[in-house]
């Protein structure tokens, strides 16, 4: 086979995977609307991560996740799906950056004295750290069966 042929097979096969990697699973059922803001210090609070997990254990109910944009909005996603399924739920927020990175000389002075080497980054939580975990947060919504598209949630 000549090799611009196999290549193009080769890039074929490449796509065709990609693409059905790409394909969701089947449609879920029941989900509604889950959509809001996130305001922190009274003003929105991009790139936070906002998960909404069920208070209760119930079969089929899912964890929903978002991640804010710049005007501290979010849309809610299950399984990759938009929305949210009906119920109560206890929200975490997460919103961490990387405030130190040692240079690479640091790290090699690391490992010639102590033999470890130095952790890549340091993360911060920029929030009080209790918005983390749904558990502590304090925060706890009640999605109706028409879903909610106005979901204020101020921390401070």
């Amino acid at each position: 086979m000549p090799k611009h042929n196999t290549t193009t097979l080769i890039l074929l096969t490449m796509i065709a995977i990609a693409a059905l990697g790409c394909q969701r699973g089947p449609k879920l059922e029941g989900l509604v609307p889950g959509r809001g803001n996130v305001v922190f210090q009274d003003g929105p609070l991009a790139d936070a991560t906002v998960t909404f997990s069920p208070k209760e254990n119930k079969p089929g109910v899912r964890v929903a996740v978002a991640t804010t944009d710049d005007k501290g909005t979010f849309t809610l996603m299950t399984l990759g799906q938009k929305g949210i399924y009906p119920g109560d739920y206890r929200v975490s927020i997460v919103k961490n950056v990387a405030v130190e990175t040692p240079t690479n000389r640091e790290r090699v002075e690391q490992m010639q004295h102590g033999g470890r080497p130095v952790r890549p980054q340091k993360i911060e939580s920029m929030i009080p750290v209790k918005f983390n975990d749904e558990k502590k947060s304090g925060l706890e919504f009640l999605i109706g069966e028409q879903g909610n598209k106005e979901l204020r949630i101020e921390i401070m």
